[in-house]
């Protein structure tokens, strides 16, 4: 109502041109919406690869801590020296 009321105090002001805001106002906030919808979808995809990579990189930083506080450092160098 309050919209309907804008727009009439403006058309008795500008004419005709007050509908041509209207459209454009309408225009660009749908065209905001929609870009903003696209770009929610893509940064939600991008934050699930993000959340992958980062349980892959602690899993193997986790592993590389349990050979150094277990002390089979050497032996894993070895064995990788030989397989080479």
């Amino acid at each position: 109502m309050v919209i309907t009321l804008c727009i009439y105090l403006i058309y008795e002001q500008v004419g005709v041109a007050a509908f041509a805001g209207f459209g454009y106002e309408t225009f660009t906030f749908i065209l905001s919406w929609w870009s903003f919808s696209n770009i929610l979808h893509l940064r939600i995809s991008k934050l699930t690869c993000t959340d992958e990579r980062s349980k892959l990189t602690n899993e193997v930083l986790s592993g590389i801590r349990i050979l150094r506080l277990y002390g089979w450092k050497k032996a894993f160098i070895e064995k990788f020296k030989r397989q080479d």
